[in-house]
């Protein structure tokens, strides 16, 4: 009795828990999230650049994270781009003279030693034009005046970006004076006059830098009068002189210094560390519009406005919308219109009998349930398109707008291997396999599933500066190629089947999702390299697999000599992979050609990201190819038998295989963590990658426990494993994996688990959405495929016109 309670509760539970469940309580959560964030951009507003100089906290000990957004980490190359030809100027006292050295290492690449002081000083970059100034001004007096009034006059080149702070030297020169500080106010109103003419000029930017505090018990004697009490009242009178100015008032730097993780020497100049983070906010605020940093989302604006292909996307997704309302109705009035099937079958009864009520011949309607049913489906189609589009929109507010916060990813190990440990979890999720067989479907599920997973923690956390694990993540990623050359090429050589329809439906399926994004974030074709990847690579096994002649399993029965030249078509592949691999103009010249280059060129024109893509693994399809080859081959000649749970050689036989198998895993381990740095590690790779490869692949089929064994938590996953690469992209991470989404700011444990859960919810609707579109596009029937897939594009092609 008890086991059978127990049994009804683990069902119930299990119902509960379904995807369906799951959905309609993502929906709701993700509204709220939305609606949430929507009132605080409308009330608050959310300009970014102010973000910059306003607030912010430390992610790590040494990363400084700007609230809501992400700031880039500039090079010599980029800042020499930024102050092309402009003039920088930093006026203050010895605080600001560290700013001025900070920029300056950073645009020269070189350190410089902070030696002169109470002094101008100034640097020329000669390659750019650029000139940076420092203006010894420690106190705000009539001198400081003089100052901008020689840059308003033009007496003084004038500076295209000013920054000036002071405050610390009068209040060690006065003690702390009441008076001093009043007279203070006076100067600064005077110089703040002369500010805001010269702001007012064309090309000039501007900044007042508030004071950080100072590390009372680390100051010397004579500057024990710098209290932090004294700094906050220089800085009230600051807010209250710039309240009404144009000048932008610098205020993080006072919290990158009080929360500092390394103290300060003396007590007054600030560490090195948030010098730099200084220096990098200013860079960040000053130059993002003109740079266009990719993994900046600060002070960059909105993508307004939209593109002709973005503008495009509008009508096809109203078009499906209303479609969707007028299948609805049609559907619904043949339904209340259509009589009770059961009073249809009783009236023609009675017609047949002879018995007609009330002298009168029944009116029987005819039925039409495959006009109904085709209707239904079409039905279907527009509301999973008109879905498909509210997911579009969904993927452009999350990473297109400041809507939603961003935030920098942070590598550590400890975060990292905690969320890897999670997957173990999925062990627990044990089943038998119905078909035992070597790399059975639920096999192939779970092993994309926990690919998958171990890739989205990957790129999370950040880890791809890690060299052993980008190694072992660029195995994870041979691992899909190998299954793209041994599950298409099973399915030609067992199936025979090389009809466009099957073609068509492996295309249709795999590049659904990234059309649209390509057009909705406006990336090209390539963005997206893994699509591109096993798109082609599919179309090479097709390619291979239709030269004449055509052979497959059962011809390859009835000819021995089948065998052969199969094999020498696989062997051709591998002699053409590298006879192209030698030359990466060779390469290019086979894809220079429109729309080769259309889809494979990233960035702009360049054909160098397709070349390292298709280089890095240009083996391990083929090798998949052949492996499936050997594989059936030896099935059909009856040498292995593995449609059963036992082993698949003897004991003995197998003890060597799994040590084999391991130590070709360890050598892989053993090269990635010795190679010296990631073009050395590449390069071996491309045929080093196949021992971990096939190490896994015999470990988990060749004992026959294991073999039959599969995770349907991992195989659960597998099915989407596409989706979740590419939804990634955007609606878990941000700014194009850059970053990381943010719901629930400060709680960065809790917005990984419910960003997470919106972003699988997601990613599983994406899936049914695209099964259900392709099988209505390419259905299995020749003249449907053309008709409907024909009329699908022409639909696409008509609204891009549509929207020019």
């Amino acid at each position: 009795m008890a086991g059978g309670v127990l049994e009804q509760s683990t069902r119930e539970l299990t119902e509960k828990c379904s995807m369906k469940n799951a959905k309609r309580l993502a929906f709701p959560l993700l509204a709220v999230i939305l609606v949430l964030h929507g009132v605080g951009y409308y009330l608050e507003g959310h300009d970014t650049c102010d973000v910059l100089l306003t607030s912010g906290y430390y992610l790590t000990a040494d990363q400084w994270q700007p609230k809501g957004c992400m700031m880039h980490k500039y090079k010599p190359g980029e800042i020499g781009q930024c102050f092309q030809n402009q003039r920088v100027a930093i006026v203050g006292d010895s605080r600001m003279r560290q700013l001025y050295y900070s920029l300056v290492s950073q645009l020269t690449g070189h350190a410089v030693d902070d030696v002169v002081i109470h002094s101008d000083l100034s640097h020329t970059d000669p390659s750019t034009n650029t000139f940076i100034e420092f203006f010894w001004q420690p106190n705000v007096n009539d001198s400081t005046v003089e100052l901008y009034k020689s840059w308003i006059k033009g007496t003084k080149p004038k500076p295209n970006l000013i920054v000036h702070g002071a405050a610390t030297w009068t209040i060690k020169k006065f003690q702390g004076d009441f008076e001093a500080i009043q007279q203070y106010k006076v100067n600064l109103t005077k110089v703040a006059t002369e500010m805001d003419k010269l702001v007012k000029q064309p090309d000039v930017n501007m900044l007042w830098m508030l004071q950080g505090p100072v590390e009372y018990m680390l100051l010397s004697e004579e500057r024990k009068s710098i209290t932090n009490s004294q700094i906050d009242m220089y800085n009230d009178i600051a807010f209250e002189v710039f309240h009404e100015s144009d000048i932008k008032l610098w205020q993080s730097v006072r919290k990158t210094a009080y929360f500092s993780p390394i103290p300060s020497k003396d007590g007054l100049h600030f560490p090195a560390l948030v010098v730099d983070i200084n220096c990098h906010l200013l860079l960040n605020w000053i130059c993002n519009k003109d740079v266009d940093p990719a993994d900046a989302t600060c002070c960059k604006g909105l993508p307004f406005p939209l593109t002709f292909q973005q503008k495009s996307l509008i009508p096809f997704f109203t078009f499906c919308f209303f479609g969707t309302l007028f299948m609805y109705i049609r559907i619904w009035r043949k339904k209340t219109v259509q009589p009770n099937p059961a009073m249809c079958e009783e009236g023609a009864g009675q017609v047949a009998n002879g018995h007609l009520p009330n002298g009168h011949v029944p009116e029987l309607e005819p039925r039409r349930p495959n006009v109904l049913n085709d209707d239904e489906e079409l039905y279907n189609v527009l509301l999973a398109l008109t879905k498909f589009g509210v997911i579009m929109l969904y993927f452009y507010l999350c990473d297109r707008t400041d809507l939603l916060p961003k935030e920098q990813k942070h590598f550590s190990y400890i975060q990292f291997f905690v969320l890897f440990g999670y997957l173990s979890l999925g062990f627990f999720f044990g089943r038998e396999t119905k078909q035992p067989t070597v790399l059975n479907r639920d096999q192939t599920d779970e092993w994309k599933g926990w690919m998958q997973l171990v890739i989205l923690v990957y790129h999370i956390t950040g880890a791809s500066a890690v060299i052993p694990i980008y190694m072992h993540v660029r195995v994870l990623v041979a691992m899909y190629l190998f299954q793209t050359g041994y599950g298409h090429f099973s399915f030609f050589w067992k199936k025979g089947e090389f009809g466009i329809v099957r073609v068509c439906q492996v295309m249709f399926r795999l590049n659904f999702l990234v059309f649209f994004l390509c057009l909705t974030m406006d990336r090209p074709y390539q963005f997206y390299y893994f699509v591109p990847l096993v798109s082609f690579w599919f179309l090479v096994v097709y390619v291979v697999m239709i030269i004449p002649p055509r052979m497959t399993v059962k011809t390859a029965a009835e000819h021995q000599s089948h065998y052969l030249l199969m094999t020498f078509k696989i062997i051709g592949f591998f002699v053409v992979c590298t006879l192209i691999g030698f030359s990466e103009v060779l390469f290019q010249s086979l894809f220079d050609w429109w729309p080769m280059l259309k889809l494979f060129a990233w960035p702009g024109t360049s054909l160098h990201e397709w070349w390292f893509r298709w280089q890095l693994d240009r083996y391990i399809v083929g090798y998949g190819m052949l492996f499936a080859f050997g594989y059936i081959s030896l099935i059909s000649m009856g040498k292995i038998k593995d449609n059963n749970p036992t082993n698949l050689f003897n004991s003995i036989l197998t003890i060597i295989v799994i040590i084999a198998s391991i130590l070709s895993i360890t050598v892989y381990t053993y090269h990635s963590f010795t190679c010296p740095n990631k073009p050395e590690c590449n390069e071996v790779h491309t045929l080093l990658s196949l021992l971990p490869v096939t190490g896994f692949i015999l470990i988990r089929n060749v004992p026959g426990y294991f073999r039959s064994k599969y995770s349907t938590f991992f195989a659960w996953f597998g099915k989407m494993s596409l989706e979740l690469f590419i939804a990634q992209y955007h609606i878990w991470l941000a700014n194009d994996t850059k970053g990381i989404l943010v719901f629930i700011p400060h709680y960065p444990t809790l917005n990984k688990i419910v960003s997470s859960f919106i972003f699988v919810c997601i990613a599983h609707e994406i899936m049914t959405i695209t099964m259900t579109v392709t099988k209505w596009v390419v259905p299995n029937n020749m003249k449907l495929v053309f008709k409907r897939f024909v009329l699908f594009c022409a639909i696409l092609v008509l609204l891009l016109l549509a929207s020019v």
